[in-house]
């Protein structure tokens, strides 16, 4: 992998381990991403949450996507647009998030008990930018077969609009955010 990539992996999964070998909730209070009413947030949580991970699978997925997409991407730009994107990603994917959670009424109820974790938003933005950049890049995907990189951004979008009701509708906004991040960069 390039240094770049590898080391937003090694970030990510350092943390991932620390915060499960700790297993201290009040680590997931200061670095998850709460919505700014909330009694919970804190200015650098814009940043921090996107090195969190709720689970195995949820880093699993996001570090195997940021491994291929962020190959891809740097094979059309440099490492420290790889890095910037990675990083505004994840802060507009986060201020998506909070956005749907202070000002759409069916959020604002429950938003001092929502928080973000995860690093979809900056891999999705990641893969837009670089799905603007080469759309007619074919990858193969299990299953599937060869997909164009534009089909899978837009698919990936679609289902994040379409989830933006469900029960991790702040993660859907976040990937909204990310995909915006991503598709404004490479213009």
């Amino acid at each position: 992998a390039p240094p770049a990539v590898l080391n937003l992996l090694i970030a990510n999964c350092v943390a991932f381990l620390a915060m499960k070998l700790l297993d201290i909730e009040r680590i997931y209070e200061l670095f998850s991403l709460f919505p700014v009413k909330s009694p919970w947030f804190e200015i650098w949580q814009p940043v921090t949450y996107m090195f969190l991970h709720g689970g195995l699978t949820h880093i699993l997925w996001n570090m195997l996507a940021l491994y291929w997409f962020g190959k891809i991407f740097l094979s059309f730009f440099s490492t420290r647009h790889f890095v910037g994107l990675y990083l505004l990603g994840g802060i507009v994917g986060g201020l998506f998030f909070m956005l749907a959670y202070n000002l759409f009424p069916m959020f604002t109820s429950s938003g001092s008990n929502a928080y973000l974790v995860g690093a979809s938003a900056a891999v999705l933005a990641i893969v837009t930018a670089s799905a603007v950049r080469v759309p007619d890049y074919k990858i193969n995907m299990l299953l599937i077969g060869e997909v164009k990189l534009s089909t899978l951004a837009v698919a990936t979008v679609v289902i994040s609009l379409l989830l933006v009701t469900s029960d991790n509708a702040g993660g859907s906004f976040a990937h909204l955010g990310g995909a915006f991040a991503g598709w404004a960069f490479a213009y």
